[in-house]
Parts: structure tokens; C-alpha cells; sequence
């Protein structure tokens, strides 16, 4: 345990938003054929994983920032199981969003994770991770 004290802290929080400026600038500059175009997650276009993405905040904020959690105490398969179809639930859902409204979206989810991390005392360990 002694070891752990002696790591140095590595600060994270302030490189949300350089990183999700270029996802903007990014997005932005697709055209409408890009979007639909295949991503190395099988079954996924660009579209579908920035949509991902947008559905990672919202869980974010929800389930961190706002203490709303859906998951309960379950066992890890099911859980995986869970993410999983939650995931895919979500994705086909938001494929009826626009690309336009799916930028927007993610400005504003965005910032708020960004000021919900920095928000955090790094000093205070998380909770478990399955």
C-alpha cells in the first residue's frame, strides 16, 4: 500500500476540452456521406459511434454527477450483458437524430462533463469498476 502513496498524481481533466474541440471540429467538417461511412466497430458508422459517445456523458452525468444509476448490485456477465445491449439499444434509437442536432448535443454534454471532472477531488479514491 506504502507504494501506492509514492506515485506521483497525474492530472487528467484538463485535456477534455482540447480533445473534444477537435472531435467538434472534427464533426463538423464531415459531409453527409461520412457519416454513414464503416468504423472498426463492426456494424457502426460514424454516426453511430459519435452517437456513442454522446450516450458515454449522458451516463456520465447521470450516473456520476447526478447519482442516478439503473445497474444495481449485479454479477459481471450480466452486467457486461447490460452495457452491451444498452449500448445498441441507444445507438439504433439515435440514429433517427441528425448529425447536426448529434453536434450539438455533444457541445453541450460535453462541457458539462468536462466541468463535472474538474469538479472532482482527485485526492478521493472512485468507486469499484467491474
Amino acid at each position: 500500500m506504502s507504494a501506492l502513496k509514492d506515485l506521483k498524481k497525474i492530472t487528467v481533466a484538463d485535456r477534455f476540452a482540447p480533445l473534444r474541440g477537435r472531435l467538434q471540429t472534427l464533426l463538423a467538417e464531415l459531409k453527409e456521406d461520412d457519416w454513414g461511412r464503416p468504423t472498426a466497430a463492426p456494424g457502426w458508422s460514424v454516426k453511430d459511434v459519435a452517437t456513442h459517445l454522446l450516450g458515454g456523458d449522458i451516463g456520465i452525468l447521470s450516473r456520476e454527477r447526478d447519482g442516478r444509476s439503473n445497474a444495481g448490485s449485479i454479477a459481471y456477465p450480466e452486467l457486461v450483458e447490460l452495457v452491451n445491449r444498452l449500448n445498441a439499444e441507444w445507438v439504433i434509437a439515435a440514429r433517427r437524430m441528425s448529425p447536426r442536432l448529434l453536434c450539438d448535443l455533444l457541445a453541450h454534454t460535453g462541457q458539462q462533463v468536462e466541468a463535472y471532472f474538474q469538479s472532482l477531488d482527485i485526492d478521493v479514491t472512485g468507486g469499484p469498476v467491474s
